[in-house]
């Protein structure tokens, strides 16, 4: 017996490694070889597989299986075939003839900055190639279809040609073109070792170690490089790199992101509306269910102190500053409003705008506030109240849900309700937008149980901090024929569900998930 159960435990393992290694082999995404011929100091580095994993592709075919078209999977292939054809098309190249024939598997981009100028920027494209020969020709006759005419020089070895701005080199396996002949030159020297490519970069590897394994598109961001080129090295709170992943799933398209975040570089603001993002927000339970879109900000007002911050020590006498200090005279002495103690503490916790009503033309909306002290904001409506009262401004007070809501008509701007309950406090263009406000939080329908926006957030699998959410659908069928497309990609658009994006934090970094469902 004992003989048996090593006998059957052995049998359990090996097939259980078989099948582990099966999955990998079939399954996992490519390695990411064009990454070795990109410079160290890029800025921005983004990649498409254009051959992705098996579950990418079993996943995509599921999804584009929804769209009239589409449903065939056997031509799924050709399909993609024939929008890159027409994409192509546009810019006056031939895909079929001189593209398809020699286009690997990767497509990939990077960018390093050079001052504030986007124009001065070094762009480079990597292109994978699978038959250099193919390319090569191909590569000749755009030349001449473009009415180019390249000088051709040798650079350790390697032809490089330019031509009205642009330079490009073919290698064994990789097209590269550049804005400029220097931005090619240094691509060859990563490729050849000669110099730091980004692959061997630790803040390159270490970010994109983050993201999921198995994806479609990557994109990795150098947030430190891109302020000090745009002399902002001070105002990233904390944040140094990010890194991005789109992933297709049967339900939808997700691009997942993760920013370590130094919590002892950032400034104490930063740190509080860090901290505030680690929880979901619950002020969805206060929007009517015919809410179409929403947006919620955690320690709004810390985020703008620290801006404020930042910006005094970067530019102390420069023009921001000086308007952010004129609207908060106006404010006091126009209104009676002291900004800093009456009006930003309100926006300490949870701040959120609901809209609906852009379907049809007619929005209406309510802006929702959390403070973390409800006694002290309690305190603060009503010295902006007396404030304004002190001012010639008449107030009404009407109920709704059981709720006192008051209402003020504020010259050149219309009217203003608002309502206190439970600690949060219920603004809106008039009181019928409170009251439906206070009603969907009463129980009689909230955007919280809408099945459209529950999907969303189960698609992005996690939900906290900053979010945004638009029932896109429903804003695509109201469009109509005003969508100004046709054919595959109208069809396309017609089976989108809704656009979310949340951005929860960890004790040591800010995640982002940005996700697209289908209908």
């Amino acid at each position: 017996m004992h003989r048996l159960v090593i006998a059957l435990t052995t049998l359990l393992t090996l097939v259980g490694l078989t099948v582990v290694a099966g999955y990998l082999f079939i399954f996992a995404a490519q390695s990411d070889r064009v990454a070795r011929a990109v410079p160290a100091d890029a800025s921005i580095y983004a990649t498409v597989y254009l051959q992705p994993s098996t579950g990418q592709k079993l996943n995509l075919a599921a999804l584009l299986g929804r769209v009239p078209g589409f449903a065939d999977t056997a031509s799924l292939d050709q399909k993609i075939h024939e929008i890159a054809g027409r994409l192509l098309g546009d810019a006056g190249l031939d895909y079929e003839a001189d593209v398809r024939p020699w286009l690997g598997d990767q497509l990939s981009v990077a960018l390093q900055p050079d001052g504030i100028d986007p124009g001065a920027a070094h762009e480079l494209l990597l292109v994978d190639v699978k038959d250099r020969a193919a390319a090569d020709a191909a590569l000749d006759r755009i030349a001449q279809d473009q009415g180019l005419s390249p000088q051709l020089r040798d650079y350790q070895g390697i032809q490089v040609a330019v031509a009205d701005g642009t330079s490009w080199a073919l290698l064994d396996d990789l097209l590269l073109v550049g804005s400029d002949e220097t931005t090619v030159e240094a691509a060859i020297d990563a490729d050849a070792g000669r110099a730091a490519a980004l692959a061997d970069a630790g803040r390159f590897t270490q970010a994109m170690r983050t993201v999921p394994a198995d994806h479609l598109v990557s994109v990795y961001l150098d947030l430190a490089g891109l302020a000090g080129a745009a002399d902002l090295g001070d105002q990233l709170g904390g944040y140094s790199t990010a890194s991005l992943a789109l992933v297709v799933q049967p339900e939808g398209l997700q691009l997942a992101g993760s920013a370590p975040f130094a919590v002892d570089a950032a400034p104490s603001p930063a740190r509080e509306a860090f901290a505030l993002a680690s929880e979901p927000s619950s002020l969805s339970e206060w929007m009517p269910a015919d809410t179409q879109a929403e947006a919620v900000l955690f320690g709004l007002s810390q985020t703008l102190q620290a801006f404020e911050q930042q910006l005094a020590l970067q530019d102390p006498g420069g023009e921001v500053i000086g308007a952010i200090d004129q609207v908060r005279a106006i404010a006091l002495f126009g209104l009676g409003i002291n900004v800093n103690e009456d009006l930003l503490p309100l926006f300490d916790r949870e701040a959120a705008l609901a809209v609906g009503g852009l379907a049809g033309g007619s929005p209406r909306g309510q802006l929702l506030l959390r403070p973390s002290d409800p006694e002290a904001a309690a305190s603060a409506l009503e010295r902006m109240r007396g404030a304004l009262e002190d001012r010639g401004l008449t107030f009404e007070e009407s109920e709704a849900a059981g709720v006192t809501v008051t209402s003020v008509e504020l010259p050149d701007v219309g009217t203003l309700a608002y309502a206190l309950k439970d600690g949060v406090i219920v603004a809106g263009m008039n009181a019928e937008d409170v009251g439906a406000a206070l009603a969907a939080e009463g129980g009689e329908g909230s955007l919280a149980e809408d099945e459209g926006y529950r999907s969303a957030w189960s698609l992005a699998g996690t939900r906290g901090g900053n979010e945004i959410w638009l029932d896109a659908g429903a804003m695509v069928d109201a469009a109509g024929d005003a969508l100004g497309v046709t054919g595959d990609l109208r069809d396309i658009l017609l089976q989108v569900g809704a656009v979310a994006m949340t951005a929860p934090s960890d004790d040591d970094h800010s995640e982002f998930h940005f996700v697209v469902t289908v209908r």
